[in-house]
């Protein structure tokens, strides 16, 4: 057989073209509108990303911000997007994927409003050097879906969460340490029988060893306190302690037993005790509170000494300002010892500018809390000032504070305060022109408004022509706050229910369409609930003689059976003579840890949350939380009843 030799100018040739073939080039990744430059990007990965964004859906350029969380099991750490406006339009910038990162989500939000992928978000997982996912990046994002998804506005099924936390969980043993209660909570919370079923598997698994390991114990005690079998858990946990008496479950006994001590004395010798073994942050961060709970009973006990040396002793500077902010603010509203809540609260200003990052903020968030608790301090110190008749120095610490308040955000008295202040010092011309300011950006409150009529009187000796120009100055406030909601409305079905009012009466949304409803979801051991209901009173107060407007007070995720929370509800409206329509929310089943339904279907993360239905039905407004001012609170819901009643959608 003849064998075949190529010329060497042939074969050197071809070995020049297989050389200089190119790499098949990255294309990249695109999630809606959001490019990302490689498809399966790795930990330790640098990523260029471009987001197109039409420039109209912006709230505010300025304030337009970018981040992303690594994802790291149950933990979620948020990093900065340093964006910038390319030539082309797009939002560009770069980042560095952490090494030990498992998925990645993206959050892009301007002003109030979160853009979201129609709703799916920005999400990828993260692979090896074989384009494979890594150990635990379906459970990280699992789990980010869990935590975040409905705050960021992303509708993700519930049962697809389950499935990528049961995917790493089953897998890898690693991850299961890190997010196996994670989902046996979440699986029991879907599916009681079945959950229920799993989580005696596991516990049977455990119990058929011939050893257990401490481990192993926190881990039944977990599984019963997930099943809501209080007594075996107890046992458990007995057993433990005495098979390993210095161990994480002895300690854990051993720190409730300070926070059910009523005793100062056995407090301090509990606290004592620990602080000679304290060494995780996490042991830290207890130490602080515990520290924080004792500096505070002395000084109910007038005792400023201890107070001192136990407040001395908390670590974190932002805990350790808050304790001396709050408790400078209880001296200065009984307006008592005021020389002392001026030092304490001083040394909150200096404290909270040296207060650490936590690894859970990014930079900037990390800057806007700090500055936002500076002016929260700042506030405290400049009413101790005026209380001392230190006008000049009171105005220059509240000014700064007043003008922190963004246009339509109410008032908090923050705002009131500095005009008072300004107004006490007869600074007639400057409440005259500030006030005003503050009137027509819609942050001024009752108190604000009649202190800029002292000063009018004051500089026009009468107060003729003063109602025509407030008038003047909340029409222009109106046609502000109007703007506003416009870019705010929603229009999304509200879903219906039917629950029972504190009389027994079955009341059905949908029986109400043609009417405005707002209904307030509200649990009694909500702090912001109740803060807000003052508030709220005074919103039904004005509305209750009109036949168009309904309020639906919505008590949710309380802890007691219905029994109780029927007791503890009726007793709470009753005693502080509420006029509110209240309802009970319903659970999913008569299990314990079932979901409660209606605040589930309205995707709730927080409450206070209040919506607000329009005529056809629709949920036309959400709010979240309470600011503290009442005046604010009165007036942002007046507007949206307002702006719903008359609202005509704008011709395209």
């Amino acid at each position: 057989m003849k064998t075949l030799h190529l010329p060497t100018t042939v074969l050197l040739l071809i070995l020049l073209l297989v050389s200089c073939q190119k790499e098949k080039e990255d294309l990249g990744l695109d999630i809606g509108e959001l490019h990302i430059s490689k498809t399966f990007p790795k930990p330790g990965d640098s990523l260029k990303l471009s987001y197109s964004l039409d420039e109209n859906s912006l709230e505010d350029d300025s304030e337009f911000q970018s981040l992303f969380y690594y994802l790291v099991n149950e933990n979620m750490y948020p990093e900065d997007i340093n964006l910038k406006k390319a030539d082309n339009g797009n939002w560009e910038g770069y980042i560095k994927i952490p090494d030990s990162a498992k998925a990645l989500a993206f959050n892009f939000k301007s002003g109030e409003t979160y853009y979201n992928n129609k709703n799916s978000g920005y999400t990828i997982f993260l692979y090896d050097e074989n384009q494979k996912q890594i150990a635990g990046s379906n459970a990280s994002l699992g789990y980010y879906y869990l935590r975040y998804a409905d705050s960021h506005g992303i509708n993700i099924d519930k049962e697809k969460i389950l499935a990528l936390l049961k995917t790493d969980i089953d897998e890898y043993p690693e991850v299961k340490d890190k997010l196996g209660f994670v989902y046996f909570n979440e699986l029991i919370r879907q599916d009681n029988v079945s959950g229920k079923m799993v989580i005696n598997e596991e516990i049977d698994k455990l119990k058929s060893k011939t050893e257990l390991t401490e481990k192993d114990y926190s881990t039944l005690i977990n599984f019963y306190g997930i099943l809501r079998e209080r007594g075996k858990a107890d046992s458990i946990t007995n057993i433990a302690i005495e098979r390993f008496p210095n161990g994480n479950i002895a300690n854990s006994k051993f720190l409730n037993s300070f926070f059910e001590e009523k005793d100062l004395e056995k407090m301090v010798t509990i606290f004592e005790a620990f602080s000679t073994k304290a060494k995780s942050k996490n042991d830290l961060s207890i130490k602080d509170y515990m520290a924080q709970t004792i500096a505070n009973k002395f000084f109910e006990n007038k005792d400023k000494d201890n107070f001192f040396k136990y407040s001395a002793l908390i670590s974190n500077k932002s805990n350790l300002a808050m304790l001396y902010n709050n408790t400078a603010w209880g001296l200065v509203l009984k307006n008592q010892d005021l020389d002392f809540a001026s030092n304490i609260s001083n040394k909150s200003l200096e404290l909270i500018k040296e207060s650490e990052k936590s690894p859970f903020t990014t930079e900037s968030q990390h800057k806007k809390n700090t500055e936002s608790a500076y002016f929260t301090f700042a506030d405290t110190y400049a009413y101790i000032l005026f209380k001392q008749g230190k006008m000049e120095e009171a105005i220059k610490y509240q000014e700064p504070v007043a003008y922190s308040i963004k246009k339509g955000k109410g008032d908090n008295g923050v705002i009131e305060r500095y005009v008072e202040f300004l107004l006490k010092n007869k600074q007639y011309d400057d409440v005259e022109t500030k006030a005003a300011n503050f009137i027509k950006d819609g942050n001024g409150s009752a108190k604000t408004k009649e202190y800029l009529k002292q000063a009018y009187v004051a500089n026009k000796g009468s107060d003729k022509g003063f109602n025509d120009y407030l008038s003047g100055l909340e029409k222009v406030a109106e046609e502000s706050i109007i703007a506003e909601l416009r870019k705010k409305m929603i229009d999304e079905e509200a879903p219906d229910f039917t629950l029972t009012n504190l009389n027994n009466e079955e009341v059905t949304l949908s029986s109400l369409k043609g009417k405005t409803v707002i209904i307030d979801f509200w649990a009694t051991w909500c702090g912001p609930c109740i803060q807000s209901f003052p508030a709220m009173q005074t919103a039904v107060n004005k509305y209750k003689d009109d036949p168009n407007v309904v309020f639906l007070f919505v008590d949710t995720w309380e802890n007691g059976t219905p029994e109780q929370n029927t007791k503890n509800v009726t007793n709470f409206i009753k005693n502080n003579k509420y006029s509110f329509n209240v309802l009970f929310d319903t659970k999913t089943s008569d299990e314990p840890d079932s979901p409660y339904k209606v605040v589930e279907d309205y995707k709730v993360s927080g409450i206070p949350t209040k919506f607000i239905i329009g005529t056809d039905g629709k949920i036309k407004f959400k709010s979240v939380g309470y600011g503290g001012s009442v005046d604010g609170l009165v007036s942002e819901l007046d507007q949206m009843i307002k702006f719903n009643q008359s609202f005509k959608p704008l011709k395209s």
